[in-house]
């Protein structure tokens, strides 16, 4: 059913063995996570913020999860990600981007984008007047050591 539901409306799906291996992996995520805080296996990393132009404007903290049994857990399994890898891929998800951003400076909201890895990314982002980038192109999340040198370099 939930297949079907992520399709979209009016169809249907066959149940496939990958389907059941996908619920088992949630499952063991889920369970896994729920039990990590108490075994400390959660730590923090810092990932820098940047203005359009380059400038550095602070820090995310980002969670990381390092579990005995499933090993170093990526983010994208278990945090929702973004749709700005899409950009250069997908035109509708770049107009869904433009339109955010220019819905949001409607509102005086600031606009930062996350999981910018590409130049082509970063140039769509700076022409639709994305105010904060955040990324990879800039810099990988760093241990709080190295987020603190960062910053001193970078000043």
């Amino acid at each position: 059913m939930y297949a079907a539901k992520k399709e979209g409306k009016n169809c249907w799906q066959v149940y496939t063995q990958e389907m059941q291996s996908a619920a088992y992996e949630e499952m063991r995520l889920t369970g896994g996570l729920r039990s990590a805080l108490e075994r400390e296996e959660l730590s923090l990393c810092y990932q820098p913020q940047f203005l359009a132009t380059g400038s550095i404007i602070g820090f995310e903290a980002l969670l990381r999860w390092n579990s005995p049994e499933l090993g170093a857990i990526p983010p994208r399994q278990f945090i929702p990600q973004s749709f700005v890898d899409m950009i250069t891929t997908d035109i509708y998800a770049a107009k869904i981007i433009g339109s955010i951003i220019h819905m949001a400076h409607t509102l005086n909201i600031a606009v930062v984008a996350e999981g910018v890895e590409t130049k082509q990314q970063l140039a769509y982002l700076r022409d639709h007047g994305c105010d904060r980038i955040q990324g990879f192109i800039f810099s990988k999340p760093l241990p709080e050591l190295e987020a603190v040198s960062f910053l001193a370099g970078n000043n």
